[in-house]
């Protein structure tokens, strides 16, 4: 590794772990991506801070959890820094706006591969390597989101780098090829974890819709529904890594 890229990294577990011991980290992350996870961090039994992040645990599975910044740049700086720790599994739960017909404010998204139109992942892969998600994380994720209800989607979504040009044409042109969803973090988090090790899979609560010009943000109903969403998208993160940690036991 270069001396350069040595010393930014020694700056990223300063900023992640801040004066706490990396080994307090557990073996699942659970990310907000954009999104705020106070009330999953509320939940934590036995709630310990370890820097940004907070240890404890959850249906008797230790879980650690915290949440970034929207953007690329910020799953870069806290899944670099984890091959220090005991972690192996990561879960982004975020928000995606709907880029299909059937798929709606409060909808879950559940991403089994992304087009990686955000470009930091060209600094760590060619163009031709796929953003996939692990395959048993995927299933896990899946299986909790039949047994909690409601609608859910898995698919492609589009990673971009810019939230405020996504114009007609894009709009048009993704919703043409099948892309579910579009937002700004899956296909870091996936080659991102997949270059430092670790095991992921994505989870978004729909909050808008590009395609039919909605967003929570227009009225109560869709406020409520993107909440609703949200709350689901947390249960279904939750219920995967208790079957994961099953399947190990």
């Amino acid at each position: 590794m270069a001396l350069w890229e040595e010393l930014f990294l020694k700056e990223a577990r300063s900023w992640v772990f801040q004066e706490a011991d990396p080994h307090d980290i557990a073996e699942y992350i659970l990310v907000g991506l954009g999104v705020n996870l106070d009330s999953l961090i509320q939940q934590l039994e036995e709630r310990k801070q370890v820097g940004t992040l907070f240890t404890g645990t959850i249906n008797n599975v230790e879980i650690s959890v915290t949440h970034r910044p929207g953007g690329a740049l910020q799953v870069e700086s806290l899944i670099r820094v984890l091959p220090m720790t005991k972690a192996q599994y990561v879960i982004g739960i975020g928000a995606a706006g709907g880029l299909q017909e059937e798929v709606e404010i409060g909808n879950i998204i559940l991403p089994d591969a992304a087009v990686r139109g955000e470009s930091l992942t060209n600094y760590y892969y060619p163009p031709d390597i796929p953003a996939v998600p692990d395959h048993d994380v995927l299933g896990a994720l899946v299986q909790a989101a039949r047994r909690i209800g409601g609608p859910y989607h898995s698919g492609l979504v589009w990673s971009v780098a810019s939230q405020l040009h996504e114009t007609e044409d894009m709009i048009q042109r993704w919703q043409r090829l099948g892309i579910l969803g579009v937002e700004c973090e899956t296909a870091a988090l996936f080659l991102l974890s997949r270059f430092c090790g670790l095991k992921a899979g994505v989870v978004l609560a729909v909050s808008d819709s590009p395609l039919k010009k909605q967003s929570h943000e227009f009225g109560e109903e869709f406020d409520i529904r993107w909440k609703e969403g949200l709350a689901r998208a947390v249960q279904i993160a939750v219920n995967a890594v208790k079957a994961l940690h099953e399947k190990r036991s």
